[in-house]
């Protein structure tokens, strides 16, 4: 039988186009240091960010969260969502836009 997408870990995928003057700001905040590192952090099913820049187009950027399990991210932003929405609304000057790209099951030779 199958296992259920429960048992596997997951990559949250988000694209930005970010304001240039706020570009140095933007990687401090969302790269590994960074305020979201640590805001996930407090989740045990945390296993890291990546932050990626597009080479030709230098306010471009993908995030990459990985979490243990689906439920995980879930769980976290339902314990702290004051949070997650005080540090979301702190950043949404620094972009021109966001856009959530899914939820990506990674298999196991991944993990």
């Amino acid at each position: 039988m199958p296992s259920s997408n429960r048992d596997h870990a997951v990559a949250y995928f988000w694209a930005y186009d970010v304001e240039p003057a706020s570009v140095e700001a933007f990687r401090r905040a969302y790269g590994p240091d960074g305020e979201w590192v640590r805001f996930f952090s407090r989740s045990v099913s945390y296993l890291g960010t990546e932050l990626l820049e597009e080479r030709s187009e230098p306010t471009r950027f993908l995030t990459v969260d990985y979490f243990a399990d689906s439920n995980a991210r879930t769980r976290l932003l339902e314990d702290y969502l004051d949070e997650y929405v005080t540090i979301d609304r702190r950043w949404e000057a620094a972009t021109v836009s966001e856009t959530f790209l899914g939820e990506f099951i990674m298999s196991a030779r991944t993990c």
